[in-house]
């Protein structure tokens, strides 16, 4: 369990009493090592075990697009990174070049 699971489940603790049980609520509110129970529990769960499933998919589908999106930003700020380093580059060659042309005379 990760801390963020941790302080969630604390933080809910509460609020989970409140919630009705098998609702969407309730299963976002239920940590990786319940559900990973339930699941181990097998097929003789039945809805149960089929929901658990079900959220396990939805949490790395979120997990996935999360991670996609991040490699996303680090793409562009690299290819931007990149930009500023070859138009620097190029600005030093020009500057060099102009100065050799300047000072060669």
């Amino acid at each position: 369990m990760t801390l963020d699971e941790t302080l969630a489940v604390v933080a809910n603790d509460s609020a989970v009493e409140s919630i009705e049980p098998y609702s969407v609520a309730w299963w976002e509110s239920r940590t990786a090592e319940d559900l990973r129970d339930i699941i181990n529990r097998g097929f003789a769960g039945g809805q149960v075990f089929k929901a658990a499933n079900a959220e396990i998919e939805r949490r790395a589908r979120e997990e996935t697009r999360r991670l996609r999106e991040q490699a996303t930003a680090a793409a562009l700020a690299r290819r931007k990174r990149n930009e500023i380093i070859w138009g620097v580059a190029a600005a030093v060659l020009a500057i060099a070049a102009l100065l050799g042309f300047w000072l060669g005379r």
